[in-house]
């Protein structure tokens, strides 16, 4: 039976996030090792604030870092921004209020982009026929898995499982959507990324404040809802959460599919604490459509690498690239850097590893164009 806690927390005032996941938590009978090595992924979407409803509020981040180091644990805090703009996750960690958080505490940020790109274990998938991480996820013995509660205008929910498709790197996102038909295909990618991790998972859910309409602040709209969510399993704190705001876990293409799969069985999930449903106003619900075409936001905002003129041709690039699409050239006399536009899958591992910071990401239009509205919007 998985264990699926649910508190009451009506603010986002310290001291109340600090007495609700403690008690989550401790319904849950969590307990974690002294030294273990402990993943933060928190829900930073885009580069947005706290207020706007879209991300996962800094609060819990603060209590996480304090709880895990007071453990003797090492901590990590990680993300990779939806939004393919390099420098966008920094940026994010910035604006969310976490980068302070992070600084107070001394936890390294991590950006999952910039990081060696592996590939995992096809045994592991069902859907994919194969699939990059960053290498070093698996070498952490808990990833705790901080999502926000949002209904999602693709994915009707997003929630755990979700945000665990946040570790999948840069632009890389972008193509794998692109080779989806409809949401259960979309549910089955997020499904072979959760079972190629091999931490343990811890999910807690920031459902103090959601947001309907989401998964963007732009689109969404803030709604208080005044709960903690936590559980050792992903999928039962998304079949509890989901609820809330007024789906059943059978609207849910990532429950559907997972318990296909036998990950989790709805009717076997114990909810500790009582809630009070929230009406969310746009919920996608209905018979599952297959897509004509993947929308500018999955096919026009992921950039591919190009160098510049500073690259000394030293082929670190070259080294770390985890699908063999870059090259170095020399056609009589002229050395030249070249990327294999086919076999790239912008997890922009390259740009970081750049001595001279020659590679950049070039932006599309329509990546300019966000950038340009959100500024004058500010949003």
């Amino acid at each position: 039976m998985e264990k699926v806690s649910v508190i009451k927390c009506d603010s986002y005032e310290q001291n109340k996030i600090d007495k609700a996941i403690e008690e989550a938590l401790k319904k849950i009978n969590f307990n974690v090792k002294p030294n273990s090595k402990i993943l933060i992924k928190p829900n930073l979407v885009s580069v947005n604030t706290p207020e706007q409803g879209s991300i996962t509020h800094y609060t819990l981040i603060d209590f996480l870092c304090r709880y895990f180091l007071a453990k003797k644990c090492s901590v990590v805090i990680g993300e990779s921004s939806a939004f393919y703009i390099k420098g966008y996750t920094e940026k994010a960690y910035h604006t969310s209020n976490i980068y302070d958080i992070a600084k107070k505490y001394s936890v390294p940020l991590i950006e999952f982009e910039n990081e060696k790109i592996v590939s995992v274990n096809k045994k592991n998938l069902k859907f994919l026929d194969e699939l990059y991480m960053p290498e070093m996820i698996n070498k952490f013995d808990l990833i705790v898995d901080v999502p926000k509660l949002k209904s999602h205008m693709l994915m009707r929910f997003s929630g755990a499982i979700k945000n665990l498709y946040g570790i999948v790197p840069g632009g890389y996102k972008q193509l794998l959507h692109q080779k989806t038909k409809d949401i259960n295909d979309m549910a089955e990618i997020f499904l072979d990324v959760y079972e190629s991790l091999t931490p343990k998972i811890l999910s807690i859910i920031d459902g103090v404040v959601g947001l309907d309409g989401g998964p963007a602040a732009v689109i969404g709209k803030p709604k208080e809802i005044g709960y903690i969510l936590a559980s050792m399993n992903p999928f039962a704190l998304d079949v509890i959460a989901c609820q809330i705001i007024g789906y059943s876990p059978k609207d849910l293409p990532t429950i559907t599919m997972a318990e296909k799969r036998k990950l989790i069985d709805s009717k076997k999930v114990k909810q500790i604490g009582k809630f009070k449903a929230v009406k969310f106003e746009k919920l996608v619900k209905g018979p599952i459509e297959k897509r004509n075409k993947d929308s500018v936001l999955i096919t026009k905002t992921f950039a591919h690498p190009k160098a510049n003129y500073k690259c000394t041709f030293c082929g670190k690039c070259v080294k770390r690239c985890p699908v063999n699409a870059i090259s170095l050239e020399n056609k009589n006399g002229t050395k030249k850097w070249v990327l294999d536009k086919e076999k790239c899958i912008s997890c922009y591992s390259c740009v970081s590893v750049c001595p001279v910071n020659a590679i950049n990401l070039k932006d599309t239009f329509t990546n300019k164009f966000i950038v340009f509205l959100r500024r004058i919007l500010k949003i």
